[in-house]
């Protein structure tokens, strides 16, 4: 029985020594893991403080180069009364660029807004925040097709080139990523002229403004142009940017107007 007691003992023994050998490596095993991972976590501290460091230098340079460009801007008689949302939204776009062109237009919507209080709704800042440098090239790429500053003949739309839109590029397909940018309305609507029934040869004439030259349009029965209309927010960044509007442009909107049987002729020239 001794003898029996003896060696049970010892297989106890051999078992629990192994059990407990095979514990021990478990918990080096997870002390490795434990202490890998809490390496990680304060390499991970560091990296997100790295980060967080060098952004709040960026912002604060970006908002220093914008406040910079703007305040030349900014007129001696200005009202210096800022909506405290759009000063907020203002100081956020300051922060996020670094590029020299959208710095620029941002620091002409802080100069424009100081100047006269409501120059910008917060719709053209959100519109502003989106944009890249592409796009805005974009969007200068068609601003100079715009007529008394709310619309573009919807002629520019065709499918089907003309000489004017091959040598320029106008694409169909830029039109509607201008319409997805909320740049542009959804739909083409119609331009009613009329006339003036008092007046006995019932002829009027109705000014197209297009920048340095305003074209002259006499009908003597009711007419309509097919327009895209730009929205607000297109006005409101229009002002902000600049381009040059080719002759090629005049003589493609009295093409197109004259096909309307519209008499059509420069009336004068002014200054952009």
């Amino acid at each position: 029985m001794m003898l029996y007691n003896e060696k049970t003992k010892a297989e106890i023994e051999n078992i629990y020594n192994l059990k407990k050998l095979e514990w021990d490596l478990e918990l080096k095993k997870a002390e490795v893991v434990w202490d890998f991972e809490i390496q990680k976590i304060k390499q991970e501290q560091q990296i997100l403080l790295e980060i967080n460091k060098y952004e709040k230098e960026s912002e604060a340079k970006n908002m220093a180069w914008v406040i910079q460009k703007s305040i030349w801007k900014i007129e001696e008689n200005a009202q210096w009364n800022i909506d405290p949302d759009k000063f907020k939204r203002l100081k956020d776009l300051s922060k996020e660029f670094s590029s020299e062109d959208m710095q620029e237009i941002i620091s002409w919507i802080l100069a424009w807004e100081y100047n006269q209080s409501w120059s910008f709704s917060l719709k053209t800042m959100d519109i502003v925040r989106a944009l890249s440098r592409d796009e805005i090239n974009l969007f200068k790429k068609f601003c100079w097709l715009v007529v008394n500053w709310y619309f573009i003949l919807s002629e520019i739309t065709s499918k089907e080139w003309d000489e004017f839109r091959r040598q320029n590029w106008f694409d169909y397909l830029e039109i509607l990523y201008l319409q997805e940018l909320w740049l542009i309305s959804f739909k083409e609507s119609s331009l009613n002229l009329t006339t003036i029934w008092e007046w006995e040869n019932k002829i009027w004439q109705t000014i197209f403004n297009l920048w340095n030259k305003n074209i002259s349009l006499l009908y003597k029965t009711d007419q309509s142009v097919n327009i895209i209309t730009i929205t607000n927010s297109w006005r409101e960044l229009m002002k902000l940017i600049n381009f040059d509007v080719k002759d090629c442009y005049y003589n493609w909107v009295l093409d197109n107007l004259r096909k309307k049987w519209f008499e059509v002729s420069y009336f004068w020239e002014q200054a952009i």
